[in-house]
């Protein structure tokens, strides 16, 4: 870089009077003029890249000063080499069922009917990543967080899952339906989501058919009817 620099300070200098259309010489010198231009055109664009690059480093620079992150970056580079260089990395069924914490409810009643829909949850995000779902891995995201991909640095809330029951007043009328008015009732049930607080609310179903239809109706019809900023 430097280099640059003094070359075109040299040839400059060397060539002031060349440059100059006022300089005696006439047709010779406005011709030595133009070729020195020429020349030192791309050295010219090269620098004022360069300059353009450095005041935007210079910029992030002072802001990860304001709160010291600059000082530990230079202490703990491997740290932070994730954050800033490491590529996206593909979104896999695995990683997206550790990203939520599961919060069970505290009623013995409630929590038996939710541990099984954690087994069928994480049934279907296997599904999703080899493509046996109508929905995607990326989408279940979308719809819970309002994410498209995984921020390096992560969500924040981090995301959370909680269960959608019916409500207490149904119950009795659960129980006096019969078997095939049950299960329309079961798949009546759909999965909601508070983004602000990235919170998933999965449905309680009984069997993981009805779970997965509920999923996809409700995932599909946000991913592809809504507004992406819906």
């Amino acid at each position: 870089m430097y280099k640059i620099l003094w070359d075109s300070y040299y040839l400059g200098e060397t060539n002031r009077k060349a440059l100059n259309p006022g300089h005696s010489g006439g047709k010779g010198a406005r011709q030595n003029s133009c070729a020195l231009l020429a020349s030192l055109r791309p050295q010219i664009i090269y620098l004022n890249c360069w300059l353009s690059k450095a005041r935007q480093w210079g910029r992030l620079r002072e802001g990860l000063h304001t709160l010291g992150v600059f000082d530990q970056v230079q202490l703990f580079p491997s740290v932070f080499f994730g954050v800033f260089c490491e590529a996206t990395q593909p979104l896999k069924a695995e990683m997206l069922g550790q990203l939520f914490t599961i919060n069970f409810s505290e009623q013995e009643e409630k929590l038996n009917k939710e541990a099984p829909v954690v087994t069928f949850w994480r049934h279907l995000l296997l599904e999703c990543e080899v493509g046996r779902s109508s929905i995607s891995l990326q989408d279940i995201l979308h719809f819970a967080t309002r994410a498209d991909k995984l921020p390096a640095a992560g969500l924040s809330p981090p995301p959370s899952i909680s269960f959608l029951h019916h409500p207490a007043s149904s119950q009795v009328r659960l129980e006096e339906q019969n078997e095939k008015k049950v299960e329309w009732w079961v798949e009546a049930l759909f999965p909601q989501s508070k983004p602000l607080s990235n919170n998933l609310i999965l449905p309680v179903t009984s069997t993981y058919k009805a779970f997965k239809s509920s999923m996809e109706q409700a995932i599909s019809h946000y991913v592809h009817l809504l507004p992406l900023d819906a």
